[in-house]
């Protein structure tokens, strides 16, 4: 299997996923979270509740990670902004986060966005340390792209995102309680 078509595959299967994941209720599950993991024996984490200030645990890595990856998969076939995509994760943010997130009243997409008609964006999220621009206790991430399009051809994204989020371990498992993100033209 080629590069290509894995990467269509892949592609295809995170549209598959992101366009069937369910609404999010107002009112929080009665079970577990669907990604949520256990804290691995000895691992200390904050009561629940809490905003991390402490490293960051595996669990909590996880949840970043998997909400970075829907906030930064855009169909731009499909959603109107890329606000789309952080609504679509908003199941990783706690209540008060998912609450202020809402969509723009115009359409604030410009150049990238527009240059990649039909695609999806398949990003690559990768943890960041020792940077001076974070918030202490936050967590760090790289998030780079590639556009797919409808034939498969994968073209790299212009830019470069350094997300800071901030995390509370709540009853239903890590949830990004806070984040912001600086973008800078991504270098080859």
């Amino acid at each position: 299997m080629t590069i290509t078509r894995r990467a269509l595959l892949s592609a295809t299967t995170l549209v598959f996923l992101a366009g069937c994941a369910p609404k999010p209720d107002p009112a929080p599950p009665a079970g577990p979270a669907q990604f949520a993991t256990q804290q691995p024996p000895g691992t200390t984490v904050s009561a629940p509740g809490s905003t991390s200030t402490g490293p960051p645990v595996p669990a909590q890595q996880q949840a970043a990670i998997e909400a970075l990856t829907l906030m930064t998969t855009w169909h731009t076939d499909s959603d109107a902004t890329q606000t789309s995509a952080d609504l679509r994760a908003r199941t990783y943010f706690t209540q008060e986060l998912a609450a202020t997130i809402t969509a723009p009243a115009r359409n604030g997409a410009s150049g990238e966005w527009f240059d990649h008609p039909h695609s999806v964006s398949m990003p690559r999220v990768l943890a960041v340390e020792g940077t001076d621009s974070l918030v202490p206790g936050s967590l760090a991430y790289e998030v780079t792209w590639d556009w797919v399009d409808t034939a498969g051809k994968t073209t790299p994204g212009a830019s470069v995102r350094l997300y800071s989020l901030a995390m509370a371990n709540t009853p239903q498992g890590w949830k990004v309680s806070d984040y912001t993100y600086e973008e800078y033209p991504r270098h080859s």
